[in-house]
């Protein structure tokens, strides 16, 4: 997609509507603008849920959504699990692993969003996590010049889209 929707523009939610009519599911990856580089991984298998998560995010996050199954790796970090994903991995590859639960510390909570190159970073990764309920994959494509990608931004509250620091 060429340019940045608005996440208020109905022509973003139809489009997500149609992928999610396709695919049962889409991903989104969520940049949160002056919040030292934060970003969260999140499946959606309705519209209403991916509306209701929108509305909570603050002005000038960018969002990337994909239209094809990404990190289709999914379950509880054991042995097997890390055989797996080691297997899907060659060279330097960019992998990308996203916590499936949210962590809470007091009134905070966040998905836990781990990226990394090759084998021996991964699998270091992945027994720091041992018996986390994660989602991995080799990192999502890149966004532009992507039709399977959307791109939008939180607007404003008058509507103005402004591109943050991320």
């Amino acid at each position: 997609m060429m340019g940045y929707f608005s996440t208020a523009d109905e022509t973003s939610h139809s489009l997500v509507e149609q992928w999610l009519t396709e695919q049962g599911e889409v991903s989104a990856l969520f940049y949160y603008s002056r919040m030292a580089g934060s970003k969260d991984f999140v499946f959606f298998h309705s519209l209403p849920s991916f509306l209701h998560h929108l509305r909570r995010l603050p002005p000038q996050t960018y969002i990337e959504v994909f239209r094809k199954p990404q990190l289709t790796l999914r379950g509880y970090i054991d042995e097997a699990f890390i055989k797996t994903a080691l297997a899907k991995i060659s060279g330097d590859a960019e992998y990308l692993m996203a916590g499936l639960d949210r962590v809470t510390s007091g009134k905070v909570s966040w998905l836990r969003f781990t990226a990394g190159e090759g084998r021996a970073e991964l699998e270091e990764d992945l027994r720091d996590d041992l018996g986390e309920r994660v989602a991995f994959g080799l990192y999502p494509p890149l966004a532009e010049g992507n039709p399977d990608v959307l791109t939008a931004i939180v607007p404003e509250a008058d509507g103005s889209i402004v591109i943050g620091v991320y």
